[in-house]
């Protein structure tokens, strides 16, 4: 294995591509001081991945770039490629020869490539390790470095021995392994630390699991009653509806009344309509114009098509008429002789042609004069015949007219008659239509009064069902705010329930005895389960408690100490007993409330619980009294070694601690069990009442339906009416109508019979004049 080729372009001095040839065996290379050959041996060692800039002379890694001369500019990149001869198979590739190469920017970037492939340094470094051709390796040796060589100590040297050995390739596989097991162990503590971290939420998780799924059941309980309500709405609102529609209906009814006024607008209608009409005959007729002028363009364009095309042709035609004249040319030399041989033949024969010329002249003079005395004759022939055909038309003309008077006279007269007898149908159809209007008249009136007293009786009904349906939505809106006053009131009691059964709140060695009775029979509760209290001062007693709230309370002294051995065993966790008999013999000497009006009361005096446990409040709430003002009462001498505290949860010990009270999600430890009863009877009186709502709300259902059926009948009534008053309507003003185009069409009728009349005497007097 031996380098056979080294290229180098923009190293150091090297500006130009330079390439070496080098040969198996030993390569020197001779040169004056300064012309570059160390240069040649960093470009090998740079190529190799050396990273120090120091060993290769320079300040920075971007010095390696040519950096400009007298003449040239300054590169911003420069590249060396090397080829090993791999002969000996030495490099772990399938190639005889392999090039590496490297090249840097002036931005600082690198790039290797391998065969021309880009790679990381990690690959070439391991390619070459333990043949003694890395960057650090004793291949390539300096002047210098022999000299560091021997000064060095025997670790120093041992690095060197080692690459020699080939020792140097595992004791880097050595150390990289080391750190990937630094990593991985880094890796698994973090692991551990979140596991810890995601065990600790899992609890409460559990907690929130639990609300969500309650969460859920409750929306959509709510999704329920929405759509009740919803539903119960729609039926509201169809009750108003109803009587709307009915006086929709009898606006319908009243413009089907008045269409008679509009029989005039549709005569205007008409009239407009026939103007319109004519203005669409003068349009169709633009149009029909404007289609014609539309065909002349369209042929004018055909023919200048035709006519270009005719010009093309034309042109073709000269150009073929030109050919032909050239060739007509022969032609016309040939005829050129013909023609002098046909004037020598005309020249004998024109002496014939005059004779016949003469002779021709005299029959010609002979035939014009027969020809003027043939035109007089035939022009006397046609002024006769004219007048023949003159007389003729007139005779028909005359006879024609005749009998068409005749026949007018005659239709004129039958026209008369039919006339006469047409005005006395239609007298008799209007006193018809007159009569008819009287009877119809008269039994609008009674449907009217029948409609009234229709309409009068649905409007009772009508009062009578919104009053139900009011009664009714009044009961459903009671029964919804009832319901979800239950569905609240529901909640609450799981709620402080579930409170009660898990003793959220309490530390957790309190609850594992709470929910282990069976193991700690001695325990009889907590304090806040013990000591009863008003809402309005729980908060202030559960503040002036703190954590004894969260106390245990045994039996006596030997089963709290056995409590604690169990709980010990079992690994319950933290918790307080205060032993019951004990705390019986308590004697506490209370001092006396001091007179001020900030004072409300002694804590101890509120507190609700057994005789036996009155001694125990009192040295517990002894000397806490509870005041209207925090802040004022601290500026207070009166109050000198009490504990206060307000109702909001205030707290200033006697011992000079301050507290402020922060509701917990738990909400308060004391009076537990007293909320759940109170709830749990709250509950029981608005199910009674749910209860009751339900009856009478069937009731007022049963007394609606009735009601319904009542309205139906009414309505069926009242819409009866309204039709046959309807129909009555209709049929009057039918009849009016016609009555009215009776009595136009007798008018009509007696003016046409004037003018037929008329016209009957102007014909017979022309009928007189007209006879022969």
């Amino acid at each position: 294995m031996y380098i056979s080729e080294l290229k180098m372009h923009g190293f150091k001095s090297f500006a130009n591509k330079e390439v070496m040839k080098l040969g198996q065996g030993i390569t020197t290379v001779v040169g004056p001081n300064g012309c570059g050959k160390t240069n040649i041996v960093d470009a090998i060692r740079w190529v190799l991945g050396e990273q120090k800039y120091s060993v290769l002379r320079s300040g920075k890694m971007e010095d390696v770039i040519f950096n400009g001369a007298d003449g040239t500019k300054p590169l911003g990149v420069c590249e060396v490629s090397m080829t090993v001869h791999n002969n000996a198979g030495k490099l772990p590739l399938e190639y005889n020869d392999i090039e590496i190469a490297r090249r840097v920017y002036r931005s600082g970037e690198s790039e290797y490539y391998l065969n021309k492939t880009q790679c990381r340094l990690k690959d070439i470094m391991d390619l070459f390790v333990d043949t003694g051709m890395g960057a650090d390796a004793y291949s390539v040796i300096e002047l210098k470095m022999i000299e560091q060589i021997l000064s060095e100590t025997g670790d120093d040297r041992r690095k060197m021995f080692e690459e020699a050995a080939g020792i140097h390739k595992y004791r880097s596989q050595r150390k990289t392994t080391l750190r990937k097991f630094e990593a991985t162990r880094t890796d698994l503590e973090r692991i551990r630390d979140i596991i810890a971290e995601v065990e600790q939420r899992v609890n409460s998780l559990r907690l929130q699991l639990k609300r969500f799924k309650r969460h859920a059941t409750l929306t959509e309980t709510l999704e329920i009653k929405d759509l009740e309500l919803a539903f119960l709405q729609v039926h509201r609102y169809q009750s108003i509806v109803a009587p709307l529609q009915a006086r929709i209906e009898e606006f319908q009814h009243l413009r089907e009344s008045k269409s008679s006024e509009s029989s005039k607008h549709e005569k205007e209608l008409e009239q407009f309509q026939t103007a319109y009409k004519s203005q669409g005959t003068e349009l169709n007729s633009m149009q029909s114009v404007m289609s014609d002028m539309n065909d002349k363009r369209e042929s004018l364009r055909n023919k200048i098509l035709v006519w270009t095309e005719q010009g093309r042709g034309s042109l073709l035609t000269v150009d073929r008429l030109e050919r032909e004249r050239g060739a007509n040319g022969s032609k016309i030399d040939s005829l050129k002789q013909l023609s002098l041989d046909f004037d020598k033949e005309m020249r004998d024969l024109v002496p014939s042609i005059d004779a016949k010329l003469e002779s021709y002249k005299m029959e010609k003079n002979a035939f014009d004069k027969v020809e003027i005395s043939y035109q007089k004759t035939v022009q006397k022939l046609d002024d006769a015949q004219n007048d023949r055909w003159e007389l003729q038309r007139k005779l028909a003309n005359d006879r024609s007219l005749f009998d068409r008077t005749e026949a007018l006279v005659d239709d004129k007269e039958i026209a008369v008659g039919k006339l006469l007898q047409v005005i006395a149908d239609l007298q008799n159809e209007e006193k018809s239509h007159s009569n008819s209007q009287a009877e119809l008249k008269r039994n609008k009136k009674e449907a009217e009064k029948n409609l009234s007293i229709s309409k009068s009786n649905l409007k009772k009904s009508d009062s009578k069902l919104t009053l139900l349906k009011s009664d009714q939505d009044s009961i459903s809106e009671e029964k919804h705010a009832v319901s979800a006053q239950i569905q609240s009131l529901t909640g609450q009691r799981e709620f402080y329930s579930e409170l009660l059964e898990s003793r959220e709140g309490f530390p957790e060695g309190a609850r594992y005895v709470l929910e282990n009775p069976r193991l700690f029979p001695g325990v009889l509760g907590t304090v806040a389960d013990m000591f009863q209290v008003d809402e309005e001062f729980r908060d202030a007693l559960e503040s002036g408690l703190g954590d004894l709230s969260h106390c245990l309370i045994a039996t006596n002294k030997k089963e709290a100490i056995l409590t604690l051995e169990k709980a010990r065993k079992n690994q319950a966790g933290d918790f307080t007993v205060i032993p019951l008999k004990e705390a019986t013999k308590l004697k506490t000497d209370l001092k006396n409330i001091p007179k001020n009006k900030l004072v409300i009361k002694r804590a101890s005096d509120l507190v609700k619980t057994s005789k036996e446990l009155e001694p125990l409040a009192h040295y517990l709430l002894g000397n806490l009294l509870i005041v209207t003002d925090l802040q004022k009462s601290l500026q207070s001498k009166d109050f000198e070694g009490w504990g206060l505290v307000d109702l909001s949860g205030a707290y200033s010990g006697s011992d000079l601690i301050l507290k402020s009270r922060q509701v917990s999600e738990h909400g308060n430890l004391m009076g537990r069990q007293k909320k759940l009863d109170s709830i749990s009877t709250d509950l029981q009186n608005f199910l009674n009442k749910e209860k009751q709502l339900n009856n009478k709300s069937k009731t007022l259902f049963d007394e609606i339906q009735s009601n319904h059926s009542e309205v139906k009948e009414n309505l069926h009534a009242v819409e009866s009416c309204a039709q046959v008053l309807s129909l009555l309507e209709t049929e009057s003003i039918r009849n009016e109508f016609q009555q009215t185009q009776a009595f136009e069409a007798i008018q009509s009728a007696k003016q046409e019979l004037k003018e037929t009349k008329s016209l009957l005497k102007q014909s017979s007097q022309a009928l007189k004049l007209l006879q022969p």
